[in-house]
C-alpha cells in the first residue's frame, strides 16, 4: 500500500511540474510573531504540504517568528496559538477550494520559521512535498517527530541540546534526507522508517548517554556515519534480500556486533538495531 501511495505521489509531482511551468505567480508575504508569556514549554505542530521550509534559531523573546511567501490563490497559511503553561502552536498550509494541478507548483510557498531557545519545544512536523533545511542547533527540544513524504530535507544539530528527547522519530517516504549531528540531539530513543529514496544519518556530536536507535528501510538506502571512538553495539539479522555493510565491527553472536570501544557496562554510546527489506544499509566511521 505504501509503495502504491509513493508511486501516485511521483505521478502527481511530475504532472504538476509540467502544468506549472508557464504559470506566473503573484505572491503575498505573511509575517507573524508570537511572544513568550511565561510558558514552561510549547508543543509545536507543523502541517505543510508543498513548500520550501526553513527552520532556524530565532529571537529568544518570541516563541516563533514566521515569514511566509505564498500564492493566495493556492494556499492559506494558518498560525494558531493556545496560550497556557504548556503552549500549543499550530502552523499549517490550507489549500484553497479551487486547488488544481496548477496549484501544485513546487514553489507555491516559502516558509521561514525562527524558534526561541529559552524554553523546551516538542516539535511535530508533517511535510508533504518540497525541500527544506531544518536547523535545530541550540534549541531546547524534548520531543521531535518528522514525517516527510516526497521531499529533499536536511536536518541539522550543530550544538548540543540541553534537554532530553525521549522519542525522536523520522518517517521518510521518498526523496533524500540528511541528518547531521544526531548525537547533539540528545535522544534516548531514535527511530527511522524509510521507504524508497536515500538517507544519510550522521551520529556525530556530543554523546551524553547510552542511546538506542532503530533503523528500518524498505527498498531504499541508508548510510550511517558513526563518530569514531563511539562505543556501539549493532543488532542485525542477515537476509539474502538485503545488503548490510558493517565497517570494523566484531561479531559476538548471531546477529550481534560490537565496536572495539564497546564495553558491557558502558554508560554512554549507541545501540543500533537494523531492519532491512530489499534495500541497503552501510555503517562506517568518520572523524
Amino acid at each position: 500500500m505504501k509503495k502504491i501511495i509513493i508511486i501516485l505521489m511521483i505521478t502527481v509531482f511530475i504532472l504538476s511540474s509540467a502544468a506549472a511551468r508557464d504559470h506566473k505567480r503573484e505572491t503575498e508575504i505573511m509575517k507573524k510573531e508570537i511572544p513568550l508569556r511565561g510558558e514552561s514549554e510549547v508543543e509545536v505542530t507543523l502541517d505543510i504540504g508543498l513548500a520550501e521550509l526553513y527552520i532556524i534559531p530565532g529571537e529568544p523573546r518570541n516563541i516563533v517568528m514566521a515569514v511566509i511567501e505564498y500564492d493566495p490563490d493556492k494556499i492559506k497559511p494558518v498560525i494558531n496559538y493556545d496560550e497556557g503553561r504548556i503552549g500549543r502552536l499550530l502552523i499549517e498550509s490550507r489549500k484553497k477550494s479551487d486547488f488544481g494541478l496548477r496549484g501544485l507548483d513546487e514553489n507555491a510557498s516559502v516558509w521561514k520559521l525562527g524558534f526561541t531557545d529559552r524554553i523546551p519545544l516538542d516539535i511535530n512536523i508533517d511535510f508533504g512535498l518540497g525541500e527544506g533545511e531544518l536547523d535545530f542547533s541550540g534549541l531546547k527540544l524534548n520531543g521531535m517527530k518528522i514525517d516527510a513524504g516526497l521531499s529533499d530535507l536536511k536536518v541539522i544539530f550543530d550544538k548540543p541540546n540541553s534537554e532530553t528527547i525521549r522519542h525522536f522519530n523520522i518517517d521518510c517516504g521518498l526523496g533524500e534526507l540528511t541528518v547531521e549531528g544526531l548525537l547533539n540531539a540528545n535522544f534516548e530513543r531514535f527511530s527511522y522508517d524509510g521507504g524508497l529514496g536515500s538517507t544519510e544519518l550522521h551520529f556525530t556530536g556530543t554523546c551524553k548517554r547510552l542511546s538506542e536507535a532503530k533503523i528500518s528501510v524498505g527498498m531504499g538506502s541508508v548510510e550511517i556515519f558513526l563518530q569514531r571512538n563511539l562505543p556501539v553495539k549493532v543488532y542485525y539479522e542477515s537476509s539474502f534480500l538485503a545488503s548490510v555493510d558493517l565497517e570494523d565491527f566484531k561479531k559476538l553472536h548471531k546477529g550481534e556486533y560490537v565496536s572495539d570501544k564497546w564495553e558491557d557496562k558502558t554508560d554512554y554510546g549507541l545501540i543500533l538495531e537494523l531492519e532491512v527489506g530489499m534495500g541497503a544499509i552501510s555503517v562506517e566511521w568518520v572523524d
